[in-house]
């Protein structure tokens, strides 16, 4: 295994990005042509094509929302422990999040809410080489400042309306670097353990939802979800849900 202390910080290298289609995008771009390495963070002050999970758009105001991409180099990680990854990204964003203001969870497997409402949302695009993992983009889109969203958004809130004050976005983005750069190393050493926070912090954990799969419907209970991702519900385990493959019946 490679000597991970020797990794840069992450955020040791923070650049702030006028515009940009999407800050994921450019950290690609950036790993592409041999300019990023581990820890590099992007920040867009505004996005054109931001994206979300499975091709969706993530909507931002100008300069009102965190669109953070982070460059990650996941030494000593095998290419079947990813998810333990996005559970890394989310637990810190919770927890962060929760020396703000108490009442965030996580949406299994990537959303950020507070009690019912989204705060923030984490896209995960990998470089893979082979069978080697050389890099992955870590992707947080934050709510910040925003106080008015689309129609086609009913449930999204940000930080300023949580707390009804405003949040200096580059201060809030250099502390979230900071408290992400403290963990990685530990989440390095023993990745398996971040699974206690994430179940910990999970979203209507032990109580009733309504997940749909295709054309059926399941009422259900959550469960836990294992280092695969995979979410488990009901008595006993009985049903088992992969990552991505089924959408939350939300009142």
């Amino acid at each position: 295994m490679l000597n991970e202390a020797k990794q840069p910080l992450i955020g040791h290298n923070f650049e702030v990005l006028p515009v940009a289609d999407s800050s994921n995008n450019y950290a690609m771009e950036q790993i592409h042509d041999g300019k990023a390495v581990h820890g590099n963070a992007y920040l867009a002050l505004r996005q054109t094509a931001g994206k979300g999970q499975r091709g969706k758009t993530w909507h931002s105001g100008i300069e009102e929302n965190m669109a953070l991409s982070l460059v990650l180099a996941p030494n000593g990680l095998h290419l079947n422990q990813q998810f333990l990854l996005n559970a890394f990204i989310a637990v810190g964003l919770v927890e962060f999040l929760q020396e703000i203001t108490p009442g965030f969870k996580i949406k299994w497997p990537n959303d950020i809410y507070y009690h019912d409402r989204k705060a923030a949302g984490i896209l995960i695009e990998n470089n893979i080489q082979g069978n080697t993992w050389k890099f992955a983009v870590a992707g947080i889109g934050l709510n910040v400042n925003q106080t008015e969203f689309d129609a086609s958004l009913p449930n999204a809130v940000s930080l300023h309306q949580i707390t009804n004050s405003t949040t200096d976005l580059y201060h809030i983005t250099q502390n979230l670097l900071l408290f992400y750069a403290k963990r990685w190393n530990d989440f390095i050493a023993n990745p398996i353990a971040i699974l206690e926070a994430y179940n910990t912090h999970l979203y209507k954990k032990n109580e009733p939802v309504r997940l749909k799969k295709g054309t059926a419907v399941y009422a259900t209970t959550i469960n836990r979800v294992n280092e695969y991702g995979i979410l488990f519900c009901g008595a006993d385990d009985l049903l088992e849900f992969q990552f991505g493959t089924v959408a939350w019946v939300l009142d």
